[in-house]
């Protein structure tokens, strides 16, 4: 089966799990993390270990749980593992790494549970920490269904705004990911919030056009980005911006963004070529 569209569902509210299930989606992931508040984690793992156990559709089950880090991974796990799964998402890793260890976890949770060994699928969330940007050459792994981008800086960028009432927030963000959630940029100018949205624009995914690179894939299709101008999006939901395109301007629109009050955005333009991000050794 081809596993086209998966749908985020969090993981503690029944009625939309319940509702999920007629939305056609070939995965659903029930979320133990982001949309779920520290309080109510607990509930969410009940919820969640109740909805794997009722009888299910077509569509695969993943659990997103917490980050390995966070030391609420391995209580996520303990909640759902008995109920089996179709895979785990997992969040925030470092590395390929952070996959093997949640395999050993795997390994020890099918055991105890009678599961076949290896059928739980992982999924990696591999773009969400600075060092994972380098590191997507070690992501090889049997339980490895395959690797998701994280695109929710902007969305996280805008809700610290929200919480943190008059302190300047800043954004640093690809076009890429800019173009997964530019609508923030509304909620920011709707609320006023002091946030400065730095969009590097390099005409594509350049993670991606650099990890084909790694992987021998010739042309890929769907990473190029050709003619975006984010200055012109920005005003049109309201939002003042500049383009930088050399880098003696930098500094000087750096310096007007941070310093001005309410949202604004700086477009830098850069070098399309890719670089090597990824040692394929």
């Amino acid at each position: 089966m081809t596993l086209r569209s998966w749908l985020f569902v969090p993981g503690d509210s029944d009625s939309k799990i319940a509702k999920s299930a007629s939305t056609g989606a070939d995965v659903l992931i029930l979320d133990l993390e982001d949309s779920v508040a520290l309080t109510r984690k607990q509930t969410a793992r009940e919820t969640v270990s109740a909805a794997l156990r009722a009888p299910r559709g077509p569509a695969q089950i993943y659990v997103r749980i917490n980050p390995l880090g966070t030391g609420m991974a391995l209580q996520d796990l303990a909640a759902i593992m008995q109920a089996a799964p179709d895979g785990i998402v997992l969040p925030k890793p470092d590395s390929g790494a952070d996959v093997e260890k949640l395999a050993l976890y795997l390994d020890a949770f099918e055991a105890a549970h009678n599961l076949q060994q290896g059928v739980t699928k992982i999924l990696p969330i591999a773009t969400e920490t600075a060092k994972s940007i380098f590191t997507l050459n070690t992501y090889a792994h049997p339980r490895l269904t395959a690797l998701t981008w994280g695109a929710e800086d902007l969305p996280a960028a805008v809700g610290v705004a929200l919480a943190s009432a008059g302190r300047r927030v800043i954004c640093l963000i690809g076009d890429g990911s800019m173009m997964y959630s530019v609508q923030a940029l509304w909620t920011a100018v709707q609320h006023k919030l002091p946030v400065s949205v730095v969009v590097i624009n390099n005409g594509g995914y350049g993670a991606m056009r650099a990890f084909s690179e790694v992987l021998q894939v010739r042309k890929p299709p769907g990473i190029d980005l050709p003619g975006l101008d984010f200055v012109s999006l920005a005003a049109g939901m309201g939002c003042a911006g500049m383009r930088v395109s050399r880098a003696v301007e930098l500094d000087a629109a750096l310096r007007a963004s941070f310093g001005g009050a309410g949202p604004h955005l700086v477009e830098v333009v850069v070098d399309p070529a890719t670089a090597k991000l990824y040692d394929p050794a």
